[in-house]
């Protein structure tokens, strides 16, 4: 085998290893370099009714709960909202900040009914800026150090995500 065959074989795996794993099912029968770019380049960018179906369901099930961190929820929401505009379907800020807030835990919950009760325009960045300024803020109202906080913050999450799951029992939610 010449060198050139070798590295087009070689180059459709490294290139795999790189895809995010959503983009994944348009280059996995893909044998040759060449054929994983195109397939790569017409899948993002394309604009057509499935490419906006997948942002937008992204878009809307996006949950805090999901997530690593307030940071990665933000990003993921702003950018899919981003992306979206691309592909010809505009999220104005309004509504990207009222998605930010719809995927809050419960416990945000006050500071949603804070928002709603002081007549701030509600947008993607004044969300995000509060959002990251609460995050900010109790980050440095901890006596622990950076390591003990993100423990603290992935054990949260899972305790009143807990909490609220044992609640809607006991008061027959669903």
């Amino acid at each position: 085998m010449n060198t050139d065959a070798k590295r087009n074989t070689k180059l459709p795996s490294k290139l795999i290893l790189l895809v995010d794993p959503l983009n994944y099912m348009h280059i996995q029968n893909t044998t040759t370099a060449k054929a994983t770019w195109e397939n790569l380049q017409k899948a993002l960018q394309d604009d057509s009714l499935t490419r906006k179906i997948g942002l937008l369901r992204i878009l809307i099930t996006t949950k805090l709960d999901e997530c690593n961190t307030v940071e990665e929820y933000v990003n993921r929401i702003v950018n899919t909202a981003h992306k979206l505009s691309t592909v010809g379907l505009q999220v104005s800020d309004e509504w990207t900040g009222a998605i930010l807030l719809a995927g809050l835990l419960s416990n945000y919950e006050p500071m949603v009914m804070g928002i709603e009760s002081s007549g701030i325009r509600v947008t993607g960045d004044s969300i995000k800026a509060k959002l990251l300024q609460d995050i900010t803020s109790m980050k440095s109202e901890s006596p622990y150090d950076e390591a003990d906080s993100v423990l603290y913050s992935s054990s949260f999450k899972r305790t009143s995500h807990r909490n609220s799951s044992s609640n809607d029992r006991i008061f027959g939610k669903t």
